[in-house]
């Protein structure tokens, strides 16, 4: 039970704030929950409720964060009741708040509940409850009448003062002494005339009476930042909205002297009022029991417990997943067992066996581990996880620590098209009302926030734009840090005091909520039904998740799991099942059991071929990989554990590099070291190998040692004092000196900033590695399962069409006979799936499927006509077929069957009518008639053309651009494939990583444009420039458009220097600088007649440099056809440098120049 408040405060006036609002109440509230608690430690309160508009997300926030701080937390909710059924949603019915504060434990359980109802039963623009259920659930709850929006003033200003009495005299009867009239007074005429009669009222019905403020913002000066949430809230900006009241600073966070000195009622009234705020905290003490587990039950076959079940299955499994059982396994085996028994999670290993086995029996691919759980070999034996730990070399210990007690944490990779089925299952085995997935909260990082004030302030978007890009882009940078005096934006702020106040209200809402969503991975499974644990509420797809994120959901002991859907999975198992039917002799792929040491694999690593491979595609990474050159599965593990900020950053990964390629020696602090450190070229990569540092040289157990590991992530002062000493008598102790023994310490500290969990780097690696082999030893099968899990990423798809041309793998159009749904072989090439063809819809591609399947491939456009379900298939989905030459197979052109599509699509619906009434087709009719087959009926009425019957190239290409999204059969760029790179500096694919404002060059063809008007009515273009690497929007401004207009016209191949340039979303732009037609580009080719001498380069180069210009120049050797495309600052005005090398440099240089167009 918790203490009498003591009723000293640093006011004279004792008083508790029971009605405030956070930023949990979505874009209606700005204050943060440590704010709160903050500013109540501040103005001595010694209790503090939150009461957010509906929901309790900081709930548990609010208890931790105040208990911590020596505050009473008090959990409450501001509630919207109705009369009637709250599942009828035919008219919005009159609302009435009230806000409920617990007092107990009966008091949370019934909150709870009608909080999870008012959002799965009585959601309707709002969640509600109705009078019958607060008076069923009132139990352990105090009620205060509410606001302006209360049961008090709802009827009152609707001239219905007896409808109000007659409903707090009714609250009375159910909330007794527990009822409060709540006074609260911003200034405002209603809330006076509100007071006036709301005093009468207690004074009749002997109800006691408090003094809230209803806060929305912790200080006066909050006011501006909440009026900019409220208007993202509706839309408006704030010269639209209506937002006085919210103006002057009211809504903040007051002491009962600061209320008492502004409130317009008799001083004693308010003064009573205010001190019954402490009385009624003096009610409200709930205890909650964090940390506990709440485990649900598994069910255990009779005669076992859930200890006696986990061992039985693990040593059963052992035989088959390690081979050999030897005393090194049965060790370990039981080392982890007694732990996981004495810590209470063998019910937990159940469990996670439990699904992990329905996911396998389904065949629903899983992944082989995530983050530590790949260190326990129990895990590995029941299947949960698929790496051996030992083998390679992973710790319990950093998964399970007997020395730190906490709720183990096994995330899981499932097929993301197959993660529903796991979650429906364990929904189905605990049933549904003990399952959920859990919310998130969107926040306004600084770039949004600072962008969102200058949206509602009416700032020009360029100039927003402008001061958005000083933030840098990176995860995680703060507002504060992006305004440091040394930084751009700091500049601004202390030259520009526009900027100065727009960057202050950012700073105000920066981490503020500002939607919500659903965890991508987290499930909750409990014991009881949960909304008798935690308050509930519907996602926006109607799936129902708890209303505690993720740390809450732990912290109050339920079991909380990671499901990840990973695409990677999902490509896997496609590619496998492509392989067995293109390969049927060689069957199923083990996957999980190809060897690790596949010569092809690291070939193609040292290449960087890397399009595709998990993990190893981005282009940081490539080069990454492309200076390691990993020759053994450790360095896969390796490159995921280096590629991450902290490593690259202090060149802790160029370290690893040169040490392996013998550019850096490699030294062990102590030759005990040697096996721990072997393995990473002597550096310290992963969090694992501190832990057997400390083992090893300091006498620490891995428990221990994980300990250490925390606090050195953790960088506490005290604790690492703690840890340095523990170190160093253990090293001394092995006979390491104290010197060597502290910059050990030192070595281990400044290391454990950057490193990695190894079990989680290994797992990845193996995917990664898993996804190489596929694309090395089968890159058809590999690569159209790629291209089809983005399918719906146009950039995607051309990246890695553009990946499967350079392995020359063909990309075939869609064919009514040879196409899936999806991408797929077809030989040693890839064809286009049916799905991929705009207008052509799931219904008519499976009908296609269904008729080969019961019939065979079609053989003619009359049989396609019969056997196809003509409600799936309508003229323009007909049309769509024929224009990207789904027929050609038949041997018809497009353009003939174009052009008798209404005699097709007619003969196509009179045999659907006849089959439909069992009669024959004409056709048939008609030819039984005349001694005719079928078939031949049919031709006779269509007027075929001969084969050369064809659309011209550009009319084809068109109509598989706007149907597929890409040339396919051939490209507009095909015809300058060859030149068109020497004009750019760098190709479309490949501008993902550029620094904001760099200048380059690209070169494509215009695909579309777009006019448009600026905000000061200016002229300017945004269009789309592809080349054969992949697409990017440009635009142009006023100035490049007069200058240009003609070259930025679609269908122009064109070369423009462009400044690249990064919007708020991560997105980027092209803006044009300058533009050139290709057809105007002419090139300088320089063609040696033998080898030249390195002082002839010199001389060339020296020559160049005189002749600057706009042509590329290119020099050729003799011999082999190799070329040489020498950098833009050797560009050359060609007429000129053509006659100097002819003429004047002949006799000097053995080389002759020659002009060409593009």
């Amino acid at each position: 039970m918790s203490q009498p408040l003591n009723p000293s405060q640093h006011g004279s006036i004792p008083y508790v704030p029971l009605h405030q609002h956070s930023h949990y109440s979505i874009l209606q509230a700005s204050s943060k929950v440590k704010d709160l608690v903050a500013v109540a430690k501040e103005k001595g309160f010694e209790a503090l409720a939150l009461t957010d508009n509906g929901v309790m997300y900081g709930a548990l926030e609010l208890y931790q964060k105040a208990r911590n701080e020596g505050l009473k937390p008090i959990i409450g909710c501001e509630l919207c009741v109705i009369e009637g059924d709250i599942t009828d949603r035919s008219s919005r019915k009159t609302m009435h708040n009230v806000v409920l504060l617990v007092k107990d434990a009966t008091g949370y359980a019934n909150l709870l509940k009608l909080v999870s109802m008012a959002h799965l039963q009585g959601f309707y623009y709002k969640p509600r409850i109705n009078w019958s259920l607060l008076e069923a659930h009132s139990e352990g709850l105090i009620c205060l009448t509410g606001s302006l929006n209360g049961a008090i003033a709802v009827p009152f200003l609707r001239n219905n003062p007896q409808a109000a009495r007659e409903r707090v005299a009714w609250l009375a009867k159910v909330f007794g002494p527990d009822l409060y009239i709540e006074l609260t007074d911003h200034g405002l005429d209603t809330e006076k005339m509100v007071n006036q009669f709301a005093l009468s009222l207690a004074n009749e019905l002997g109800i006691e009476l408090v003094v809230t403020n209803d806060s929305h913002y912790t200080w006066p000066d909050d006011a501006s930042a909440h009026q900019i949430l409220l208007c993202l809230q509706s839309g408006k900006t704030l010269s639209e909205a209506s937002l006085s009241k919210y103006h002057d600073g009211s809504y903040s966070v007051k002491s009962g002297d600061e209320l008492l000195a502004n409130f317009n009622l008799d001083a004693d009234v308010v003064e009573q009022a205010l001190r019954n705020t402490v009385a009624v905290a003096q009610k409200c003490n709930l205890e909650l029991e964090l940390g506990k587990s709440i485990l649900p039950d598994f069910p255990v076959p009779e005669g076992h417990s859930a200890d006696s079940y986990l061992r039985e299955l693990v040593l059963q499994f052992a035989h088959e997943r390690c081979g050999e059982v030897n005393e090194a396994v049965v060790a370990r085996l039981d080392y982890e067992l007694d732990i996981i028994s004495n810590m209470g999670f063998p019910a937990y290993f159940l469990i996670v066996w439990d699904f992990m086995n329905y996911a396998r029996k389904n065949n629903i691919p899983v992944g082989p581990g995530r983050g530590s759980a790949a260190g326990s070999l129990v895990a590995y034996c029941l299947g949960i996880t698929n790496i051996d730990p030992m083998e390679h070399n992973l710790l319990f210990e950093r998964f399970l620590n007997p020395e730190r007690v906490s709720m183990p944490d096994i995330d899981i990779d499932f097929c993301i098209d197959r993660r529903e089925a796991v979650i429906n299952y364990v929904s189905q085995r605990y049933g549904s009302e003990r399952v959920a997935q859990i919310i998130t909260f969107g926040t306004l990082a600084a770039r949004a926030a600072l962008k969102a004030v200058c949206r509602v302030k009416e700032i020009p978007f360029a100039e927003s734009d402008r001061l958005a890009k000083l933030i840098p882009s990176l995860p995680g940078t703060k507002l504060a840090e992006a305004t440091a005096p040394d930084t751009p934006l700091g500049a601004e702020v202390a030259q520009n005091p526009q900027v100065r106040e727009l960057v202050e209200i950012a700073l105000q809402i920066e981490g503020c909520n500002s939607n919500t969503g659903i965890h991508a991975a987290g499930v909750v499974i409990s014991k009881d039904p949960l909304d008798t644990v935690l308050p509930l509420q519907y996602a926006k797809d109607g799936q129902v998740v708890t209303q505690y994120p993720m740390d809450d959901v732990g912290a109050i002991g339920l079991l909380k799991m990671d499901f990840l859907g990973l695409r990677n999975l999902t490509i896997i198992d496609n590619a496998l099942a492509m392989i067995e039917k293109t390969h049927p002799d060689t069957g199923r792929i083990d996957i999980d059991h190809i060897r690790l040491d596949d010569t092809a694999v690291y070939d193609m690593l040292c290449r960087a071929d890397t399009d595709g491979v998990f993990q190893l595609e981005s282009g940081g990474m490539r080069a990454l990989v492309k200076d390691l050159k990993p020759n053994c599965f450790e360095d896969i593990n390796a490159l995921v554990a280096l590629y991450r900020p902290g490593p690259l950053n202090s060149g802790m990964a160029t370290e690893f590099v040169n040490r392996k390629h013998g550019r850096s020696r490699i030294d062990y602090p102590d030759p005990k070291l040697e096996p721990i450190l072997k393995d990473t070229y002597g550096t310290i990569v992963y969090q694992e190998q501190i832990m057997q540092v400390a083992q090893t040289l300091g006498g620490y157990t891995l428990g221990q040692a994980d300990l250490l590991r925390r606090a050195m992530g953790k960088k506490k002062q005290e604790e690492m004092d703690k840890q340095r000493d523990m170190f160093v008598s253990g090293c001394l102790k092995g006979n390491l000196g104290e010197d060597k023994a502290n910059k050990l310490f030192d070595t281990m500290a400044e290391f454990a900033a950057y490193c990695f969990n190894r079990s989680h780097s290994a797992a990845y690696a193996f995917v990664a590695y898993q996804t190489a082999y596929l694309k090395a030893h089968y890159p058809v099968e590999y690569l159209s399962a790629l291209l089809s899990s983005v399918s719906n990423d146009l950039d995607k798809i051309q990246q890695y069409m553009v990946t499967a041309r350079t392995m020359g793998i063909a990309i075939l159009p869609p064919d009514i006979n040879h196409s899936d749904a999806t991408f797929t072989p077809d030989g040693q090439a890839i064809r286009f799936g049916l799905a991929s063809i705009k207008n052509v819809g799931e219904g008519i591609v499976e009908s296609i499927a269904q008729a080969r399947q019961a019939g065979g491939n079609f053989t003619s456009m009359e049989d396609f006509c019969r056997r196809v379900d003509l409600k799936a298939l309508n003229r323009r989905t007909m049309e769509a077929l024929i224009s990207v030459g789904a027929f050609e197979s038949f041997g018809l052109s497009r353009q003939q069957l174009m052009e008798n599509i209404e005699t097709i699509y007619s003969y196509a619906q009179r045999h659907a009518e006849r089959k439909v009434t069992g009669q024959t087709s004409l056709f048939a009719f008609a030819a039984a008639e005349n001694g005719q087959d079928d078939q031949a009926a049919f031709g006779e009425q269509i007027a075929w053309r001969g084969p050369e019957a064809e659309y011209d190239e550009g009319t084809t290409q068109r109509m598989e651009k706007e149907l597929l999204g890409f040339y396919v059969t051939s490209h507009p760029l095909d015809r300058v494939q060859e030149t068109l790179p020497l004009m750019a500096t760098h190709e479309l694919g490949q501008l993902k990583g550029l620094s904001d404002g760099t200048t380059i060059q690209v070169a494509g063809l215009i695909t579309n444009v777009t006019h448009r008007l600026t905000r000061k009515n200016k002229p300017m273009l945004i269009g789309q420039l592809e080349d054969l690497s992949g697409r990017a929007e440009f635009v142009a401004f006023s100035e490049a458009l007069e200058t240009y207009g003609d070259e930025l016209a679609a269908g122009q191949t064109v070369v423009l220097e462009v400044t690249f340039s990064i919007r708020g979303d991560d997105s980027y732009s092209l803006v044009v600088e300058s533009a050139k037609l290709v057809d105007d580009v002419t090139i300088l080719d320089l063609y040696f007649n033998r080898p030249p001498r390195f002082e002839e380069v010199d001389m060339i180069r020296n020559v160049l440099g005189k002749l600057r210009g706009e042509d590329p120049v290119i020099i050729n050797w003799p011999g082999d056809d190799t070329k040489l495309v020498v950098g833009k600052q050797f560009w050359v005005n060609s007429e000129k440098a053509e006659a100097v090398f002819n003429q004047q440099m002949a006799d000097q240089l053995p080389v002759t120049a020659k002009r060409r167009s593009a």
